[in-house]
This record gives C-alpha cells, structure tokens and sequence, in this order.
C-alpha cells in the first residue's frame, strides 16, 4: 500500500498517516516529502493524518522539552471524516488533499 499527502496542493514534508481500523490499534506511515507506504490491515479504515511542530516547553520552563504541536487541523485527524478500503490485492493507492484552513 502507498499514497501521498499534499497540504494546501504541495507535498507535506513530514507527518504521519494513521490507518485505524474499530477494535484495533493503528497502523502509523510516515510521511517523508508527501510520500508513505506500508502494510495496513484490510478493511474500510478512518484515516488521520498529522504533522507536528515544536511548541513551547511546558508551563513555560525553558528547561523543559519542547511540547509537539499538531499542525494539521483537527478535521483530519481527531474528528476525520478520511476513509481508505484497504483490499487484500490490488494497487491500495491512497492519496489525500487536506487543507490547514
């Protein structure tokens, strides 16, 4: 299986792609340069899709970690409407359009 991502019509750089399946725990690609590909479990999977970048460090302690902060909105992830069919042969070419707005 592979697909690719591309965020306001560009590739997106990095990110993840979640393939979740009810029941099961999700199947996770990167996303290198808009591409990914890997093995996903068949069936009709939701589909979410993030990217992070570093954010401030808890409570603002500059001592600490930086947070990860996703830049891809909700829509595509925590509340996505995305859906894949994986089928057991054939091509299982998925490609996504999202927007950050």
């Amino acid at each position: 299986m592979k697909g690719v991502v591309q965020l306001d019509g560009k590739p997106l750089a990095e990110g993840e792609v979640y393939f979740v399946l009810p029941g099961q725990a999700p199947t996770v690609f990167a996303v290198k340069n808009g591409a990914y590909s890997g093995i996903a479990n068949v069936g009709s999977n939701t589909v979410e899709i993030r990217s992070y970048k570093s954010g401030p460090a808890l409570l603002g302690d500059p001592t600490k970690s930086p947070t990860k902060m996703n830049v891809i909105p909700a829509r595509f992830n925590d509340t996505s409407k995305l859906t894949a069919t994986v089928a057991e042969a054939g091509a299982n070419y998925f490609p996504f359009e999202i927007a950050s707005k």
